[in-house]
C-alpha cells in the first residue's frame, strides 16, 4: 500500500502542483516571519553589545527613558560616580557618558539632518573609547561649546561638509555649532543622525547642569569577566547591599538583552501580524486542498475499489490517502522553507528605507524554524486531507468498481446543521464583545461552508443569468457544470469567500472608523491651526505664535505619565495639562462639573467612565504622582463625557498647566493649537506663524484639514498593508478555482469529446469553461460580501462602545470593484483550463 501510495502520487502530481503552491506561501510566511524576526533581534542585540562598555550604570526609571526626554526630564547619575567606580578592582578605564536624544539637528537652511525624512537623532559628549559606534574619518575631535563632529551617512545624505553650521534644539535652549569632524560607523549604520560635541559642552547645553552625566561606561582589566567588574561596581555603589533603587547596573550581554526587550515589542507587531496572516492562508490553503482530494479521490473511486477487492482494508486505503497527502505537505514545506527564506531576505533588504545598513547582514536560522515550518505544512494537509480519505474508505468494493457515488449526506440534515450553526454565530457576532465576534466569525464562516451546497442550487441560478443567457446553449452548460456537483462548487468557492469577506469586513470597518472621525473632528475641532514640535516645543513658541496678528486665542496643551490612586487603586496614566478654553477648540463635553472648575490650581478632569468604575464623584480627592516628579493630591472637578476623534477607551485625565507645573517642572508644550480672528485668511495667517516661529526648527505648523489627515495617515498605511496582504490570499483562492476547473476537465475528458464531437467548437468550449469559472467566482464572492459585512457590522457594532465608531458606512466602491475584480479573477483562472479542454484530441479522448 506504501508503494501504491507513492506511485499514486507521482501519477498524479500535476495535478496536485496548486495545492503544493498554497502550502508553499502558508509556509513561507510563517518561516520568513520568524527568520525575520529572528534576524533583526540579533542585529540590534549585536549593535548593543558592540556599542556598550563592559559594564554600564545607568540611571533606573519606571518608564522608558525617551518619554521622559519628551517630557523635558533627561534621566540622569552623579557625576561623582565615575571617580567612585574609578577606584574599583579590576576597572582598566571610566567615563561619564552624555547622550540626549530626541534633539532636532537642522542646517542653515533649517532643514532636518538625516539619513530619513524624520530621523531619530542623538547629540552626545564626544569620546574615542573602545565602545564608541563610530571612529573620526576626517577633521579633528570637538572642542570648545562650538564644534561638533557628525556621523558620515547623515552628512552624506544632507551634504553636510566641514564647516557648515547646525542648529540643536534640546530642551535647555537652542545653540549653533560648526561642524569640524565627520565620523564613519564603526558598527552598522541604523539610520539614527549622530551629533556629538564637546564631553563639557555636552553635560552644560544639553543637561543645563555639569554634575550629572545619563550613563557610566566601565571598561575592564584584561582577564576581568564583566559579570565580577559588575558585581564588584555594584559593591562600591551599595555598599550595604540592600539594591540601589535608583541604578541598573549591566554587563554588555544585559544591555544588549534589554535593547533587544525594547524592540521586541515593536517586533511583537510585525510577528503577530505576519504569523495571523499565513494561518489566514493556510486556512484558505486547506480549502484547495480538501477539494483537490476530493475530486482525486472521485476520480480514483474504480482504482481504489480494485485495491478493496484485492484484499486492502479501510484503513490500507484510509492511511493511502493520507500518505499522499503528507508527501504533498512535505513537499510544499520544503519549498515553502526556501520560499521563506527568500521573503525573510526581502523584508531584511526594507530596513534600509529606514536608514539601517543592510549589507552583509547573515538571516538568521534558528533550529526551531523548520521544524515549525514543516510542521505545519504537514499537518495542515493532512486535516484537510482527512475527510476525502475517510470517504474513500468507506466505498464498498464492488460499488466502486461499478463507479457508484459514495452516499451523501441528506440535503434536509445539511440545511438544518449549516442554519443552525449560522444562527447562532450570527447572534454572536451581534454581541457586541471581542470574544463573542472572535466565536461568532468561525461560526457564521462554517454555518456557510455547511449551507454552501445548498445555496448553490438556489443562487447560482440567479447569479449567472445576465452571464449564461446571452451564450445560449453554451452558457447553459457552463451554468449546469457549475450546479452538476454542489459541494464541489461549494468548496471551491469558500476558498474565494474567504478572501473576499475578509476584504469586505476590513472596508466596512475601515469606511465607518473613518467617517466617524471625520464627523466627530468637523463637529467639535474648532482650531484654525496647530503647532507641534519634535519632542516638544520651546516655552517662547506659544508666546510667538500669539503675537501674529490674526491670531484670536491660543491654548497649549502639555502631558507627562504619572501614577494616580483612587481608592486603594492605583494605575499608570498620560496626564495632559491644558490652558483655560481647550474644551471650546476640542469640543469637550462634561457630565458633572465644569472646565473652570477641573482646570483650577489643586483640582482634576477625569473621564466620566473611568471615574465610574473607580467610584469618583465631583469633590473626591485622588493621588497624582509625576513619573520621576512630585506627588498632589487633587480634587476632581469635572467628568468629561466626549469622545475625541480617532481615540478609543478613555480619555486622558487633564489639570491646569500651574498644576502640571507643580508635579512635572520640567515639561514643555507638546501641541499649541490657535484660533483665528474672524475673516482670517488660514493659508496667510499658517505663513505667519510658520514665519514667527522660525527660529525654532521642527516646529510644523497645520491647518485644520491638514491636522486631521496627518492624524488619519497611520490608519490609511496600515490599511493599505492590509489590503496588499488580503490580496494575496484572493490570489491563493483563485489558484483554488484554477485547480477545480482543471481536475473537472480530467474528469470529463470523455463528455468534452463527445460534445466536440457532435459539434461543439473550441472557442465554443473556451466559452463554456470561462462561463463556469466565472459563475463559481461570482457565487464565492457574493457568499463573502454578505458575510463580510455582517463581520464588519459585528466590528463596528464592538467598537461603538469605546466611542472608535459612531457612523456605520459601507464602502460601496470597494464593493463594486470586489465584483468585477471577481469577474475577472474568474476569467483569468478559466484561462489554462479553457486551452486544455479546447486542445483534447477527440478520439483519443472519447476512448479515454
Amino acid at each position: 500500500m506504501l508503494k501504491a501510495s507513492l506511485r499514486g502520487f507521482l501519477a498524479h502530481k500535476g495535478r496536485m502542483v496548486l495545492s503544493a503552491v498554497a502550502i508553499t506561501l502558508s509556509v513561507a510566511f510563517v518561516t520568513g516571519t520568524l527568520m525575520f524576526v529572528d534576524t533583526v533581534s540579533a542585529v540590534f542585540a549585536d549593535l548593543a553589545r558592540s556599542t556598550s562598555a563592559d559594564v554600564t550604570v545607568t540611571p533606573r526609571t519606571e518608564v522608558k527613558a525617551i518619554r521622559l526626554v519628551r517630557a523635558g526630564r533627561t534621566p540622569t547619575v552623579p557625576a561623582a560616580l565615575v571617580e567612585r567606580v574609578r577606584g574599583v578592582e579590576g576597572v582598566a578605564a571610566v567615563h561619564g557618558d552624555v547622550v540626549v536624544r530626541d534633539v532636532p539637528v537642522v542646517d542653515g537652511d533649517g532643514d532636518q539632518v538625516g539619513v530619513v525624512s524624520d530621523p531619530e537623532t542623538a547629540v552626545a559628549g564626544w569620546c574615542a573609547c573602545a565602545h564608541a559606534p563610530v571612529r573620526l574619518t576626517s577633521g579633528h575631535e570637538p572642542h570648545g561649546p562650538n564644534e561638533a563632529v557628525l556621523d558620515a551617512e547623515s552628512a552624506r545624505v544632507s551634504r553636510i561638509r566641514l564647516g557648515d553650521r547646525l542648529r540643536l534644539s534640546p530642551s535647555t535652549g537652542t545653540f549653533e555649532v560648526t561642524v569640524v569632524g565627520i565620523a564613519g560607523y564603526r558598527v552598522r549604520a541604523t539610520g539614527d543622525t549622530l551629533v556629538f560635541v564637546d564631553p563639557e559642552t555636552a553635560a552644560a547645553r544639553l543637561l543645563g547642569r555639569p554634575d550629572v552625566v545619563t550613563a557610566v561606561s566601565v571598561t575592564a582589566v584584561p582577564g576581568v569577566p564583566d559579570t565580577v567588574l559588575r558585581d564588584r561596581v555594584t559593591a562600591a555603589l551599595d555598599p550595604e547591599g540592600a539594591g540601589s533603587p535608583a541604578l541598573d547596573i549591566r554587563t554588555r550581554a544585559q544591555t544588549g538583552a534589554a535593547a533587544v526587550g525594547e524592540l521586541g515589542r515593536a517586533l511583537d507587531v510585525v510577528r503577530y501580524g505576519l504569523l495571523g496572516f499565513a494561518l489566514l492562508t493556510m486556512a484558505i490553503g486547506m480549502f484547495l486542498i480538501f477539494n483537490t482530494f476530493s475530486m482525486l479521490v472521485a476520480q480514483r473511486t474504480r482504482e481504489i475499489g480494485l485495491l478493496r477487492a484485492l484484499g486492502a482494508s479501510r484503513a490500507d486505503v484510509h492511511r493511502s490517502v493520507l500518505t499522499e497527502a503528507a508527501v504533498l505537505g512535505l513537499l510544499g514545506s520544503t519549498l515553502g522553507l526556501g520560499t521563506g527564506y527568500a521573503l525573510a531576505t526581502g523584508l531584511t533588504a526594507l530596513l534600509g528605507a529606514v536608514g539601517v545598513q543592510t549589507s552583509g547582514i547573515d538571516l538568521a536560522f534558528a533550529p526551531t524554524t523548520p521544524v515549525v515550518g514543516y510542521a505545519v505544512g504537514t499537518l495542515a494537509t493532512v486535516l484537510a486531507a482527512y475527510r476525502p480519505a475517510r470517504r474513500a474508505s468507506r466505498v464498498a468494493p464492488m460499488a466502486a468498481l461499478r463507479a457508484v457515488d459514495a452516499p451523501q449526506e441528506p440535503p434536509r440534515r445539511r440545511a438544518l446543521r449549516g442554519g443552525v450553526v449560522l444562527a447562532l454565530g450570527a447572534a454572536a457576532v451581534a454581541g457586541g464583545n471581542l470574544a463573542l465576534l472572535a466565536l461568532g466569525g468561525a461560526l457564521t464562516l462554517l454555518g456557510v461552508v455547511l449551507l454552501g451546497p445548498i445555496l448553490a442550487r438556489r443562487l447560482i441560478p440567479a447569479l449567472c443569468a445576465p452571464y449564461t443567457r446571452p451564450f445560449g446553449a453554451v452558457g447553459r452548460l457552463g451554468r449546469d457544470n457549475a450546479l452538476r456537483n454542489p459541494r464541489r462548487t461549494g468548496a471551491t468557492a469558500g476558498a474565494l469567500m474567504i478572501g473576499v469577506a475578509l476584504v469586505a469586513a476590513v472596508g466596512v470597518a475601515v469606511s465607518s472608523m473613518t467617517a466617524s472621525f471625520d464627523a466627530t473632528f468637523d463637529r467639535t475641532f474648532r482650531a484654525d491651526l496647530v503647532l507641534s514640535g519634535k519632542p516638544a516645543l520651546s516655552a517662547r513658541t506659544a508666546s510667538d505664535a500669539r503675537a501674529v496678528p490674526g491670531v484670536a486665542s491660543t491654548v497649549r496643551t502639555r502631558r507627562v505619565d504619572v501614577r494616580i490612586t483612587a481608592h486603594e487603586h492605583t494605575e499608570q496614566l498620560e496626564l495632559d495639562g491644558a490652558d483655560p478654553g481647550v474644551g471650546g477648540l476640542l469640543g469637550h463635553t462634561y457630565g458633572r462639573g465644569t472646565e473652570a472648575a477641573g482646570l483650577a490650581p489643586g483640582a482634576i478632569v477625569l473621564d466620566a467612565r473611568y471615574a465610574r468604575r473607580r467610584g469618583l464623584a465631583v469633590g473626591d480627592p485622588v493621588v497624582v504622582r509625576a513619573v520621576a516628579g512630585e506627588t498632589r493630591t487633587l480634587r476632581v472637578g469635572g467628568l468629561r463625557t466626549d469622545r475625541p476623534a480617532g481615540t478609543g477607551g478613555d480619555v486622558n485625565p487633564m489639570v491646569g498647566l500651574d498644576t502640571l507645573a507643580e508635579l512635572a517642572p520640567d515639561v514643555r508644550d507638546e501641541t499649541v493649537y490657535l484660533a483665528a480672528t474672524p475673516g482670517t485668511d488660514t493659508a496667510v495667517l499658517r505663513a505667519a506663524v510658520k514665519a514667527a516661529t522660525s527660529a525654532e526648527p521642527g516646529v510644523a505648523v497645520r491647518t485644520r484639514a491638514d491636522y486631521r489627515e496627518s492624524r488619519k495617515g497611520a490608519l490609511g498605511t496600515m490599511v493599505a498593508l492590509a489590503y496588499g496582504l488580503l490580496s494575496l490570499t484572493i490570489v491563493i483562492a483563485v489558484l483554488g478555482v484554477v485547480n477545480t476547473l482543471v481536475l473537472s476537465v480530467v474528469e470529463r475528458t470523455r463528455e468534452i469529446a463527445m460534445l466536440r464531437a457532435l459539434g461543439l467548437t473550441r472557442r465554443q468550449v473556451r466559452r463554456m469553461i470561462r462561463l463556469e469559472s466565472v459563475i463559481i467566482a461570482m457565487y464565492g464572492a457574493t457568499l463573502g460580501l454578505a458575510l463580510g459585512l455582517g463581520w464588519g457590522l459585528g466590528v463596528t457594532r464592538w467598537m461603538a462602545h469605546d466611542g472608535s465608531v459612531t457612523v456605520v458606512a459601507v464602502p460601496w466602491p470597494t464593493i463594486a470593484a470586489v465584483i468585477v475584480g471577481a469577474t475577472l479573477a474568474g476569467l483569468a483562472a478559466a484561462t489554462l483550463p479553457a486551452r486544455r479542454a479546447a486542445r483534447l484530441d477527440i478520439p483519443a479522448a472519447i476512448a479515454d
